[in-house]
């Protein structure tokens, strides 16, 4: 049986944690016989894995099963060496349906690499720059309760109303509504125009007569435009 050291490694682990059934199992039996390194591994292992099961019942398997284990060893369990090794499998072996239950409680238990990490909340923002001297206005949306905020500083008062719109970068326009000269404005994007919002789309603002609303496509150039960025 020619493995690896590391495929030796965790051989010895499946060895002690009894997990090993029919030929793979007498397999590593005989490996244990025949390698002093390997028999040490698996010693190595039931260490490691003794706090597991210390208050957990014992389970003694029936003469018949380490007739048959001594069956499939063979001859190569008839020196005085490899009868001492045998027993001291076999006393190890008293665990190894204990440490398989605590190995069960253990796999059912959440591993941190299991848990997924909860998902950042993502918005699209966008500070819209105007050859309006003194004009601020900066936009957050957040699509996952579909609600933009729109932050307006010194908008001078004319007679039509500022209009916001949302263009995409096919040129595609959508109104989103009239927004507040100065403080902030609230609004909730319906869906035609939250498809829109996206990287590389603008939020844009017009100047709107007050008297032609709803407002379908902007009657003027924007004063006002800023690109979308997700973050």
């Amino acid at each position: 049986m020619t493995i690896t050291g590391k495929d030796k490694q965790v051989l010895a682990g499946e060895l002690a944690l009894g997990v090993l059934e029919g030929q793979e199992r007498v397999d590593a039996m005989r490996l244990m016989l025949s390698d002093p390194d390997f028999a040490a591994k698996v010693e190595t292992w039931r260490e490691d894995l003794g706090g597991l099961y210390d208050d957990l019942p014992e389970a003694e398997p029936s003469a018949a099963v380490w007739e048959r284990i001594s069956a499939d060893i063979g001859g190569v369990a008839n020196d005085s060496g490899s009868t001492r090794s045998l027993a001291f499998w076999r006393g190890g072996a008293l665990m190894s349906g204990a440490v398989a239950a605590a190995l069960m409680v253990a796999l059912v238990l959440p591993r941190d690499e299991d848990v997924v990490p909860e998902q950042p909340q993502s918005y699209a923002i966008a500070q819209l720059s105007s050859d309006i001297e003194g004009l601020k206005l900066a936009a957050r949306f957040d699509p996952a309760a579909a609600q933009l905020r729109v932050r307006v500083d010194g908008m001078p008062q004319t007679d039509t109303v500022p209009v916001l719109w949302v263009v995409s970068a096919d040129a595609t326009v959508q109104p989103l509504g009239i927004i507040n000269r100065n403080g902030e404005t609230v609004m909730t994007v319906e869906s035609a125009p939250r498809a829109l919002i996206r990287d590389g789309a603008a939020f844009s603002v017009s100047m709107e007569p007050e008297t032609e609303k709803p407002y379908a496509q902007p009657s003027a150039d924007f004063v006002a435009q800023g690109t979308i960025t997700t973050i």
